[in-house]
């Protein structure tokens, strides 16, 4: 099976005036054009984009057992270098990434290598023409438990702040929080949030808020699931008591994520499923994406609610938020059952008014991939978003897009040249654990527009 990872930027047409929309339905919608190729490598799928305060995006992909990051300017064109690693060393592959654009330009990635077992949060921080600021960082440093799901925030004050989960063997679970300034020194030692008896964390999901940061997170306990926010202070301390953002105490929620607003506050949307049997072994059978605006000072203010749960298709579990200039935009995996036992996975978008109204549903991947999944989507300098995923054809068909080339706003930008190159990792570095990596498959990075219409 191919895989490939696909990098899309939405035009500056998202901020277009209403007027350019249809008389029939005047709410802003996300309307996709081709995919370009910027680049090619191998065994990829996508982590993580960060937008750039010049312009354009980094996008992050794991390929086989590293994770590199490759800047795209906001004309679609690879900047310089085409790709550097994150990665010191080559033991473990990349299960999970997250980045975030620092206050001097920088950026700070935190990714998870590890077994299934026994996962270790790593971060480094470098500038995005490829000079390395820091060495590798273990967040994590207990090797005792199975550290996973980071999530990374640029503070106001200059650095970043990691979150994750740890859990142990014995089943006790905990959120972690570490702060680090801008060159990747640790800033204080570790905040630890243990959960209690019979219950436990995830989908730890965090944003920058006023001097420090607000997390979002799930909490589930042996009868109920709640979505909740608490907030942190510049120094990593839980400031006041959880907020629970869900209503509805009959529902399983997942997959939580959390995006600043460029007018204060941030969102927060989660997947809500209706589900028969046990909370604990969940059948699904509804889903809808829910979230909550909050304001700056972390209040609930509207609700989000989003629907494309037409006949026998489903939300599936990955989703991406982005404040754009024409309002949240909100990307999810949408899945559809085929009768030959197979499914069709491809991206849906919608942007969200200020009063949580979502806009009509788009496609946001126009391929012929059977399997476009893992959204990850980030603001842009000029009110845009980039959104990245990786997509699957079936077993035994070509990858449709082939080597193409640059985006461009030029007419038949497909005749733009190559500019890829493949990447190399860091030297390699010793480590205790051991990484069993599954999926061996090609990749490759698209590029491509969506606008408003």
């Amino acid at each position: 099976m191919l895989v490939s990872l696909r990098l899309r930027l939405t035009g500056a047409a998202l901020g277009v005036a209403l007027g350019s929309v249809g008389a029939a339905d005047a709410r802003p919608k996300v309307t996709p054009t081709k995919a370009f190729e910027v680049g090619a490598g191998a065994m990829s799928s996508a982590r993580a984009v960060a937008g750039l305060k010049a312009g354009g995006a980094l996008y992050a992909y794991a390929e086989g057992k590293d994770l590199f990051v490759r800047p795209v300017g906001a004309d679609g064109a690879p900047g310089r270098p085409s790709q550097l690693s994150f990665r010191g060393h080559s033991e473990f592959g990349v299960s999970e990434a997250s980045m975030a654009l620092l206050k001097n330009g920088s950026v700070a990635a935190a990714w998870t290598a590890g077994t299934g077992l026994r996962g270790a949060v790593f971060a480094r921080v470098a500038r995005p023409d490829g000079r390395l600021v820091s060495a590798e960082i273990e967040v994590s440093a207990d090797p005792l438990l199975n550290s996973t799901s980071p999530s990374v925030a640029a503070l106001s004050g200059g650095g970043f702040a990691v979150v994750w989960r740890s859990a142990s063997d014995t089943g006790k679970v905990a959120m972690n929080v570490r702060i680090f300034d801008a060159s990747g020194g640790a800033v204080g030692g570790l905040t630890k949030i243990a959960a209690p008896k019979n219950s436990s964390f995830s989908s730890l999901s965090i944003a920058a808020l006023g001097a420090g940061f607000v997390m979002a997170y799930v909490r589930r306990d042996q009868n109920l699931v709640r979505v909740l926010a608490q907030q942190f202070s510049a120094a990593g301390k839980a400031k006041g008591q959880p907020i629970r953002l869900d209503e509805q105490n009959d529902r399983f929620h997942e997959n939580v994520r959390i995006a600043p607003r460029a007018a204060g506050g941030f969102a927060v949307a989660w997947q809500e499923n209706v589900y028969s049997g046990a909370v604990d072994v969940p059948i699904v059978v509804d889903t809808t994406l829910r979230g909550r605006f909050l304001t700056a000072k972390g209040e609930p203010a509207g609700r989000i609610a989003i629907e494309d749960t037409v006949k026998e298709k489903s939300l599936e579990r990955a989703h991406a938020l982005a404040d754009t200039a024409a309002g949240l935009l909100v990307a999810w995996h949408l899945l559809t059952p085929k009768s030959d036992d197979k499914s069709d996975n491809d991206i849906r978008g919608t942007l969200v008014s200020a009063a949580g109204v979502p806009g009509p549903v788009a496609r946001l991947t126009k391929t012929s991939a059977a399997g476009e999944t893992m959204p990850r989507l980030a603001p842009l300098a000029n009110g845009d978003a980039a959104l990245g995923f990786t997509a699957a054809p079936y077993e035994g068909d070509e990858d449709p897009h082939g080597a193409r080339g640059a985006l461009s706003s030029r007419p038949s930008p497909e005749t733009a040249p190559h500019a890829g190159a493949r990447p190399h990792a860091l030297p390699s570095m010793r480590s205790e654990m051991m990484r069993r990596w599954i999926s061996l498959v090609p990749s490759k990075i698209v590029v491509s527009r969506a606008s408003r219409q």
